[in-house]
């Protein structure tokens, strides 16, 4: 299987430590953020030691991602893309199409997210060959961010009015991939994309998740949010 994970994203809602820190290696009960997201990658998938490939868009402090994690994890295949300017999570995933020319959906993540282990496993089990990954969230998120739901299909990928936000795990087949920085708003933004493919009839799945571990949200605070993380991993560490 092939995955994907967004990892170029400067943290700038981390103020002072973005200036030397990759927002997803920030330490969480001393490892980084994104090595709890593989670890359950790789329990939810059954992936290690057979063959499945992760690609990481880097950009900001690549090399903290590179020289921690190397070319392997767990027996997934690690591989590195540059993605030189933030043009947005749209440009990001056309950037690892272009340079992997994916045949099969691939199951992509955004770094600063974590799911648990049957999350990725509902995303790699879904029907649907497009997924998107939703949780009700009780802040006044960016309307952006908001996706309408009917049943089990995403009817509203961008700028949505219900109480679902996307929390950043999809499952993207090629034909999706290959139209990722085709509209733009103040960036490529990849649900943006996705809602052009639903305009133009593409069926979108939904995968329903209770929580939304999110590092470094905004709301209620950043302060907040690390606290959040880290206390969700103290107390039930057998849920990562």
């Amino acid at each position: 299987m092939e995955f994907l994970c967004l990892a170029a994203g400067k943290g700038s809602r981390f103020g002072r430590l973005g200036s030397y820190l990759q927002k997803c290696m920030y330490p969480i009960l001393g490892r980084p953020f994104l090595e709890h997201a593989l670890e359950s990658l790789v329990r939810g998938t059954g992936e290690s030691g057979i063959g499945g490939r992760v690609t990481f868009i880097v950009g900001h402090y690549a090399e903290q991602i590179r020289s921690y994690f190397g070319n392997s994890f767990e027996g997934l295949a690690l591989e590195y893309v540059e993605q030189d300017e933030p043009l947005g999570t749209g440009h990001a995933v056309s950037l690892a199409h272009r340079a992997q020319n994916y045949t099969e959906p691939v199951t992509i993540w955004l770094a600063d997210s974590f799911h648990r282990a049957e999350r990725f496993r509902d995303v790699r089990d879904s029907p649907h060959v497009h997924t998107l990954t939703v949780a009700q969230h009780p802040f006044d998120r960016d309307r952006n961010e908001r996706v309408d739901v009917d049943g089990d299909r995403i009817v509203r990928a961008w700028q949505g009015t219900g109480p679902y936000v996307d929390i950043g795990l999809w499952r993207f087949g090629p034909d999706l991939l290959g139209r990722m920085s085709g509209s733009r708003a103040d960036e490529f933004r990849a649900l943006l994309n996705v809602q052009a493919a639903i305009d133009d009839g593409a069926e979108v799945g939904a995968v329903f998740s209770p929580e939304w571990i999110h590092l470094g949200a905004a709301e209620p605070s950043f302060e907040a949010s690390i606290r959040e993380v880290t206390q969700y991993f103290l107390e039930e560490p057998d849920r990562a």
